[in-house]
């Protein structure tokens, strides 16, 4: 895994502007930075060596007289096959899949190479011949791919802070802003910078050299078929996942594996140890006990005979990573689990340089509370008038008599006397989301919470259509969009600040087919949510493990933010006023929220946070001009 940085067409930059440009990906890839300059172009890599370490699988990538040229960031996990095929035309100067993928596109082209590669990648391929450049991105999102284009140029970067050194500032998305203020992460292929996109995963650019032309193309995904959940699914279900395992612990390099306890990094962990016993598994465990799972861990490695090493965090050390991690995210980013993630790939990084997660296991089948949840709450409230449910919602959100009453019957009639962890948290965003006004607005209020846009004198924020209300169309949606947008970019900005590489053998193309195509079975039964996983699981560890519910990751983020952020802020604002007139102006609206929670009269703490999270990565903008 890698960072990658290049420019087509006229190139008025300076050199030096180039190189300090790239070295802001030098986490991405420590090992080798890599410049070659053509008539052309300009190509930049930062390495971090997994496949043949040596020097011969170095980029930029360069064959056939300088007429063919690539920039790879990523891992092709069925290169080795891919090889078979080319193994009598081309001679290999080197056991990296770079090469595979590169004399795959130079002999069949782009079509053909995206439709048989499987893995996480972003990549630029030129042919020189033809004048023609292409750019693509995995199916689902791993791999950042930042463009811009003007004036017959073309960058393309796997940081958006590096085409903001080489290119400026232009100024603010008011759009994108108020959608990240709101979510809490980018949305759609827009980012906050005016001129800088990112490529939609699942498709690629052609750029021609010779036109200056650039055209954005989808490869299409197979038609889904519905197939009833049957012990031959079961089985392809259960090869397609022993072969991704095998194809992810494929590398020169050490490798582990990440272990929550949960049922997903569970399943992952059971599949390597059947290959390979010797691997370690790495976890974060709390010293708050409510949200610490690192016993459940230790008891899924002690059945599964496998390694186990933990760190525990404590509130000190989330408000050190908090400092620690100002410049990792290239984009606005506030969810707050990124910090545990760091945290998780610092730790493993001390040992190993591979690590397989058990992410997307939640899109793939269905594994979030919210989708089952919501369509529960929809089915029950949607014959409630809007202008009741409205006055429910006021009542927990504004009486401290209303929402008690109500906590104390969700415990005691709907949990049968269990405790909630965070339950006021729980109420407050049920009360949010039961005053929706329509499908769309009913996700939003999930996603985002409440509407501040006209408070901010921001752009509406985004909201996606939904036509209806069900357990897949929620799962499909976080699929082809937040599992991008928010979860595999923070698996991919901590691991690779850290130098590690994350790999995700959920996210293999035949295992997602297969959970699209499947009946709801696979996704919920008897009450299970994503049963396929647990019947695989179920004879590796104990039920009790497989059958627990999700205790989740909290910040406490009041408490941050009251003690720790408020002279940040200060600094952010004078630092935007002294830099920034229109941007400045355009923000005064969050500066004025943030006083109003200093001054208990407003308090939405988790807008503050957002708000925080854009100030700085405005203040790094302000740094790279």
């Amino acid at each position: 895994m890698c960072g990658i940085l290049g420019i087509y067409g006229v190139y008025n930059s300076s050199y030096d502007s180039f190189v300090k440009a790239l070295k802001i990906q030098r986490n991405r890839g420590p090992d080798h930075l890599g410049i070659k300059q053509l008539p052309d172009s300009i190509l930049g890599h930062a390495r971090l060596s997994i496949h043949d370490l040596s020097s011969s699988a170095n980029q930029p990538m360069i064959k056939k007289d300088e007429n063919y040229s690539l920039i790879f960031n990523g891992e092709i996990y069925n290169f080795r096959e891919l090889r078979e095929e080319l193994i009598d035309k081309y001679t290999f100067q080197s056991d990296s899949d770079t090469e595979v993928l590169m004399n795959y596109l130079i002999e069949f082209g782009i079509n053909k190479t995206l439709e048989k590669i499987d893995g996480m990648f972003s990549f630029s391929f030129h042919n020189r011949i033809t004048g023609d450049v292409y750019i693509a991105r995995d199916m689902y999102g791993e791999k950042p791919l930042y463009y811009s284009e003007n004036d017959n140029k073309l960058i393309i970067s796997s940081s958006l802070y590096s085409i903001v050194s080489i290119n400026g500032f232009s100024g603010l998305n008011l759009q994108s802003v108020s959608d990240f203020i709101h979510y809490g992460y980018p949305k759609g292929s827009d980012t906050a910078a005016i001129g800088i996109k990112k490529l939609p995963p699942n498709s690629y650019i052609h750029y021609s050299l010779n036109s200056y032309d650039l055209t954005i193309h989808n490869y299409a995904l197979k038609n889904r078929t519905e197939s009833k959940i049957n012990s031959d699914w079961v089985n392809s279900l259960d090869k397609y996942l022993k072969n991704s395992i095998k194809q992810c612990l494929d590398a020169d390099v050490p490798i582990g594996c990440f272990l929550s306890g949960g049922v997903d990094s569970s399943l992952v962990a059971s599949y390597i140890a059947e290959q390979n016993r010797s691997i370690v598994a790495y976890s974060i465990g709390f010293s708050n006990k409510e949200y610490d799972e690192s016993n459940v861990a230790k008891n899924v490695a002690e059945h599964l005979g496998i390694d186990l090493k933990i760190k525990i965090l404590d509130h000190t050390d989330l408000v050190k990573i908090l400092e620690e991690t100002e410049w990792v995210f290239d984009e606005p980013f506030a969810d707050a689990s990124y910090l545990a993630t760091y945290a998780l790939s610092q730790f493993a990084r001390e040992d190993v340089t591979v690590c397989l997660s058990g992410d997307a296991g939640d899109e793939i089948f269905s594994g979030y509370n919210r989708h089952v949840l919501i369509p529960k709450i929809y089915l029950k409230t949607s014959y409630i008038p809007l202008f009741l449910r409205r006055i429910i919602s006021s009542l927990l959100l504004n009486s401290r008599t209303s929402k008690n009453i109500f906590k104390f019957l969700y415990e005691n009639v709907l949990l049968k006397g269990q405790k909630s962890v965070a339950l006021d948290e729980k109420v407050d965003k049920f009360a949010t989301i039961i005053a929706y006004e329509n499908k769309s607005d009913l996700l939003f209020r999930v996603l985002a919470g409440k509407d501040y846009s006209s408070m901010l004198n921001f752009p509406i924020p985004f909201k996606h259509k939904l036509e209806s209300v069900t357990m897949r169309s929620l799962s499909t949606l976080d699929l082809n969009s937040y599992l991008h947008e928010d979860v595999l970019m923070k698996v991919d900005r901590c691991s690779m600040a850290s130098s590690l590489e994350a790999r995700v053998p959920f996210l293999n193309k035949n295992i997602v087919q297969l959970a699209q195509n499947a009946s709801d079975d696979a996704h919920l039964f008897d009450g299970k949510q994503k049963f396929a996983f647990k019947t695989l699981l179920s004879n590796k560890v104990p039920s009790d493990i497989i059958d627990r519910p999700k205790s989740g990751f909290s910040v406490p983020y009041k408490d941050i933010i009251d003690n720790q952020l408020k002279s940040k802020f200060e600094v952010y604002k004078n630092n935007l006023k002294s830099s920034f007139n229109v941007e400045y102006t355009l923000c005064i609206p969050l500066f004025d929220i943030v006083d109003s929670y200093y001054e208990n009269k407003f308090n939405d703490y988790k807008l503050i946070w957002n708000i925080f999270f854009f100030l700085r990565w405005m203040n790094n903008i302000n740094e790279l001009r």
